[in-house]
């Protein structure tokens, strides 16, 4: 029986920032290759259990692409590594940390319909659709 086809397959390989369409992945344990395997931390949230910058607290940060792994293209055009502290200054963030498990709001993989999405499935952040 079949139960649906895969319609698209998506990463994020900075926390918050815009989805990265995906041909292809590889999946284990640790969700899609790649995803959310870099975080900015908010000042002052060093050592809180969730540090992260994330959409909730700045909107803005689905507007900047990630080209690569770790090129950051900014709303403006401007190509930064994600490494750069003027990235981290730009967005407020006291720094970036890189995560060998990525850090997900609460499983590694997200799997979303298109019915159920509806019209802009992306607001959901899925893995797949």
């Amino acid at each position: 029986m079949l139960v649906g086809h895969l319609a698209a397959i998506f990463r994020y390989p900075v926390k918050s920032m815009a989805a990265q369409p995906l041909d292809e992945a590889a999946v284990s344990w640790h969700g899609l290759d790649g995803d959310r395997r870099w975080a900015f931390v908010r000042p002052g949230q060093e050592s809180n259990g969730f540090p992260w910058l994330t959409i909730r607290r700045r909107n803005d940060l689905v507007r900047y692409q990630v080209v690569g792994e770790s090129q950051v293209r900014t709303p403006d055009g401007r190509l930064h590594d994600v490494t750069d502290p003027a990235l981290a200054a730009e967005l407020g963030a006291a720094r970036v940390q890189k995560l060998d498990r990525g850090t997900f709001d609460s499983a590694p993989l997200s799997l979303i319909t298109t019915r159920s999405a509806g019209a802009e499935p992306l607001r959901f952040r899925p893995n797949l659709l």
